[in-house]
């Protein structure tokens, strides 16, 4: 472990081996893969001519220009319906019902809280079932996607 600068913490990696996705204080699944937990801020080029008629470009952060990226959730298909119902009202456009504050929980491997990834408004925007293979063995699998307007990041040391 590398010596910390004065008044920094340790750097301490997260070691993740179960995440589950709460809908609104309901556990909804627990899913093998969940990716794009990621936002993009909407850079603004400026163009400036400067002393000798050199050009600078200054870039700056549009205020509020945050894009969250889509979820994508992957899991072994199950038997429980709990996850279509939400899907349903979102297709039944009712989208007052579909859209949730969900949270990706995260847990370390002794089973304690590691971190928690708040997203407002999500909804289910997308669903695809694996490929049907007779002469397959593997899991059948089905990905879910998931819009929302924004997350935060709740956990230890002041997130």
């Amino acid at each position: 472990m590398t010596t910390p600068a004065v008044g920094m913490n340790p750097v301490q990696n997260v070691a993740v081996t179960t995440w589950y996705l709460d809908a609104s204080g309901t556990s909804l699944a627990a899913f093998k893969t969940i990716s794009g937990i990621s936002l993009e801020l909407n850079v603004v080029e400026m163009q400036h001519t400067i002393k000798g008629g050199k050009t600078s470009i200054m870039k700056s952060v549009n205020a509020g220009g945050v894009k969250p990226g889509k979820l994508t959730c992957t899991r072994g298909l199950i038997l429980d319906d709990s996850m279509w119902t939400w899907i349903q009202d979102a297709i039944d456009g009712n989208m007052a019902k579909a859209r949730k504050n969900i949270t990706i929980i995260l847990y370390n491997a002794d089973g304690s809280e590691s971190k928690r990834y708040e997203f407002r408004n999500a909804f289910p925007s997308g669903w695809s079932l694996g490929d049907l293979d007779a002469a397959g063995t593997d899991a059948l699998m089905e990905t879910l996607t998931i819009e929302h307007e924004g997350f935060s990041l709740k956990g230890k040391n002041g997130f």
